[in-house]
């Protein structure tokens, strides 16, 4: 279908759109003395003709690429980088063109992982473990922030309908900061989408299994607890 050869890369990283129109891969290259990287995206258009493929990166190429995560249904992606600054980007136009365009930059954030609605338009800036806990609910369409919440949680996750959020402490987790996660005290919370704590439940050795330890549905709360 398509392919790219990529020269002097120390390490590479591929990042899928949850609808597979785009591609990322994050390409770490040497430098001529090979004593120091910089960092580039090849953006792969997949559902365009002949699958074209665009090079861009960040206005400053050596800040250390934290975070990356495309919007699940649309085509602009968010991007953590350098000493927390939260880049948006958008891979096509308001008049219809592809092109990847900067919409907008967030400096100096506490975050280093990005949780976008399922719906799109929404995504959250979270700073989980070791960092304070601080959840920015921000607004790409309008580009605001809707609310700023704190919650030390290890885990977050969306609930299908992109209207609630829950964040979550289990005792399985590090924190890295020398705690564990029982010693924080384990639960979850429940939030809307625009920020708006809507329960907090604390519960004694809540347990991670498989990959989830809290799944959200519309009418209910599902929690997996050690018997």
């Amino acid at each position: 279908m398509r392919q790219k050869i990529l020269s002097n890369a120390s390490n590479c990283k591929m990042h899928w759109q949850h609808n597979g129109e785009y591609l990322a891969v994050q390409v770490e290259r040497y430098a001529i003395t090979k004593d120091q990287t910089s960092t580039g995206f090849e953006l792969f258009r997949i559902r365009e003709r002949g699958i074209p493929i665009e090079f861009f990166e960040l206005d400053n190429k050596n800040d250390k690429i934290i975070a990356f995560a495309w919007e699940p249904k649309g085509h602009r992606f968010a991007v953590i980088h350098g000493d927390g600054d939260i880049s948006f980007y958008t891979v096509r136009t308001t008049n219809n063109l592809s092109c990847v365009c900067k919409l907008t930059t967030l400096n100096g954030r506490q975050a280093n992982a990005l949780f976008w609605s399922p719906a799109g338009r929404f995504i959250v800036l979270a700073g989980l473990k070791d960092r304070n806990g601080q959840m920015e609910f921000y607004n790409l369409d309008d580009l605001e922030t809707m609310a700023v919440a704190e919650h030390k949680a290890t885990d977050v996750m969306w609930d299908p309908t992109g209207r609630f959020l829950a964040t979550v402490v289990t005792s399985v987790h590090e924190m890295g900061n020398g705690n564990s996660a029982s010693e924080m005290g384990t639960g979850f919370q429940v939030w809307s989408f625009d920020g708006k704590q809507i329960c907090k439940v604390s519960k004694d050795q809540l347990y991670q299994k498989t990959n989830t330890a809290v799944r959200l549905a519309p009418k209910a709360i599902i929690i997996t607890t050690q018997s």
